[in-house]
């Protein structure tokens, strides 16, 4: 399994393309001289183009962990435990890139055939924000969506960080009790998620779920009408809040809410160079953890109503 599982991973590479190194190289400058000159500071290009990888610069003392060595810790991963190496893919110019295994078995939610599969993504960057990070992401095949996880020992950014520098015998153990953490963690997601498909509501839970996590905005001349953005995002939630994934799952269910939300969020954002990262670890990620920790306070806690009164018009509209 092990060095299949590497294998996988490094063919997938090689196919997509991200099977470089980032190389730092100088900064120059053009003087007045008309001449370019070198900088004390470095960035990372890559070797199979030239193109630099990210706008970021670094001193000399910074040494990116290269594609092929990062990802060995799948290899590791799969030497603790049985995984399904499932695909690989980047943002930016290769600025991050990251593989998605599976963990066992899907949950299953709702009693039915929605299914939600036990992810951890491999996440190495070459731009500075993160090192090789190992990152808790349930995958939902529904809707093809990246979706929140219920955290509870793990940190809500990532599992966990492999030290390159520590001894291989060192980093399977700690990889070990990471993964009985994760393990944790999917099961306590798996118990929120029935909870919130056992949850039956109503259009005042709709109105009230989708307000806290989609704040009324309006234009700028005229602020008690919305914006175009907010206007195209609340009939987004609504649309699939009522298609409840084509009838795949009970539509008047706080599980088919936040679907409708985090969905909405995750394909209806204007797609960026960096709208991978976005949905894996950056705004839209925090979006989804936000979404389902609100409805899942609205079901535990019950709630009072928050939304204003040109929300309420806004909806009401769409609804």
């Amino acid at each position: 399994m092990e060095n299949n599982a590497y294998e996988a991973v490094m063919t997938a590479l090689q196919e997509a393309h991200l099977d470089f190194e980032a190389m730092m190289r100088p900064v120059s400058f053009l003087g007045v001289d008309g001449e370019y000159h070198e900088t004390k500071m470095f960035t990372p290009v890559r070797s199979d183009n030239g193109t630099i990888i990210s706008d970021h610069t670094f001193t000399k003392s910074y040494c990116p962990i290269q594609n092929r060595d990062a990802f060995k810790v799948i290899a590791d991963i799969a030497s603790v435990t049985d995984i399904e190496f499932k695909n690989v893919g980047c943002w930016g110019n290769g600025a991050g890139v990251y593989a998605q295994i599976a963990l066992g078995d899907d949950m299953v939610v709702g009693g039915g055939n929605d299914r939600v599969g036990r992810y951890l993504s491999v996440v190495n960057s070459h731009d500075g924000t993160r090192g090789c990070t190992i990152l808790i992401t349930p995958f939902r095949f529904f809707c093809q969506n990246q979706i929140a996880a219920a955290l509870s020992h793990a940190d809500k950014d990532n599992l966990f960080r492999v030290r390159h520098n520590s001894l291989a015998e060192g980093r399977l153990r700690i990889l070990g009790e990471s993964l009985k953490i994760a393990e944790g963690v999917f099961v306590k997601t798996a118990e929120v998620y029935n909870r919130l498909a056992d949850k039956i509501i109503d259009m005042d839970f709709v109105r009230e779920g989708i307000s806290r996590n989609l704040p009324f905005k309006g234009e700028e001349d005229t602020p008690e009408e919305p914006t175009t953005h907010f206007e195209n995002m609340l009939t987004g939630m609504i649309n699939r809040f009522n298609s409840a994934d084509h009838g795949n799952v009970e539509r008047m269910t706080a599980w088919n809410l936040y679907n409708a939300i985090q969905g909405t969020f995750q394909h209806d954002s204007r797609n960026t160079a960096n709208k991978n990262f976005s949905v894996l670890c950056g705004g839209i990620a925090g979006k989804s953890q936000t979404a389902l920790n609100n409805i899942i306070e609205m079901v535990d806690r019950g709630y009072e109503k928050t939304s204003t009164t040109l929300f309420d018009r806004a909806f009401a509209r769409v609804a």
